[in-house]
């Protein structure tokens, strides 16, 4: 295998550990303070996503073996078409998840949030799964030797890691900074007080 077509393999997954991350960092964060859903509907969203996740590990796999996606199986082949389907799907799907809500018309009808972040969570839930299960059957037939299925997968993981690290450093950084500034402006604030009353 060429080294393009490794490092394609590698990235083919990197959508979904960021969604992963996503998912299990921040969702029920923005679900609770941003969306000001109850607790227990945020957690019902995380759920909603987890069991979607799970009907849809049931059937991927019978799916990528056995059923053609129009136009693009005979193309690229059924799991990549698989892949390339849930992906799209994730693309459209987290966005939506993490926006304001499309059906709320800002009435008292507290079921709306419910119902929408309910299905977005479901449909990135199944998805996930889909291109998981897909993306690691794919890569499995790729490979020639058990060796080349080992350097697939470390170069995944790599890739992951290296991405979460410059996300966690990005958002370590501005938090330190945000402190900082804050620090900086109290002690400000304490030794010229009159300063800032014009501000």
């Amino acid at each position: 295998m060429r080294a393009k077509e490794r490092y394609s393999c590698a990235v083919g997954n990197v959508f979904n550990d960021l969604y992963s991350q996503l998912l299990f960092s921040f969702l029920i964060i923005f679900l609770m303070k941003v969306v000001e859903l109850s607790a227990s509907q945020a957690g019902m969203m995380i759920l909603i996503a987890q069991i979607s996740d799970a009907w849809m590990s049931l059937i991927t796999g019978y799916l990528g073996d056995n059923v053609n996606v129009p136009f693009l199986s005979n193309k690229i082949g059924r799991r990549k078409s698989w892949h390339l389907v849930a992906t799209f799907l994730m693309a459209i799907g987290v966005p939506l998840l993490f926006s304001k809500c499309l059906v709320c018309d800002g009435g008292d009808q507290s079921w709306l949030p419910f119902v929408h972040f309910g299905f977005f969570s479901a449909l990135t839930g199944g998805c996930f799964s889909m291109v998981e299960i897909n993306h690691l059957a794919f890569v499995t037939n790729a490979a020639d030797k058990a060796s080349e299925l080992t350097v697939l997968n470390a170069l995944r993981l790599e890739l992951s890691n290296y991405i979460f690290s410059c996300l966690r450093d990005t958002d370590s950084w501005r938090t330190c900074a945000l402190d900082t500034i804050s620090y900086l402006l109290r002690i400000s604030l304490r030794q010229n007080p009159y300063c800032f009353k014009q501000i």
